[in-house]
């Protein structure tokens, strides 16, 4: 088990009768692998009202479990949660706007943080196309 140390006895006898013994311990080492850089997956450019997923992953050896993740959000309040080597988040926002996504992953050893920013316009019209034949 990592990080528990355990003691050990060794004991030996020959045929004349005399014998030895050593002890030791040893421990298993603890080594926790921290979080080296973030990657933040999503898109550029939006529409109010319309909901994105972004994925944060970390890269690129896999840390030591679990990570926890904190997620900032223009005009959203601040989301806090545990979960593996990626998480995603679906987001949407009710003005138009540059927005900024800053995600923060932790474990025991160490964080990484990556920033991401979306242009969210207002909701497009699309008009349809009248095509006139000659």
């Amino acid at each position: 088990m990592l990080g528990k140390t355990y003691a050990y006895t060794v004991r030996s006898r020959e045929t004349g009768g005399l014998s030895a013994a050593n002890y030791g311990s040893v421990t298993c080492p603890s080594d926790v692998v921290p979080v080296a850089s973030l990657g933040l997956a999503g898109h550029n450019a939006g529409g109010v009202g319309v909901t994105y997923p972004f994925t944060a992953t970390v890269l690129p050896i896999p840390p030591t479990l679990p990570l926890t993740y904190v997620w900032q959000v223009s005009n959203h309040p601040t989301l806090t949660f545990t979960h593996g080597l990626s998480a995603t988040q679906n987001i949407a926002w009710s003005a138009a706007r540059t927005k900024q996504i800053l995600v923060t992953a932790f474990n025991a050893a160490g964080s990484a943080s990556v920033t991401h920013t979306i242009m969210i316009h207002l909701r497009e019209i699309f008009l349809p196309v009248l095509r006139r034949d000659h």
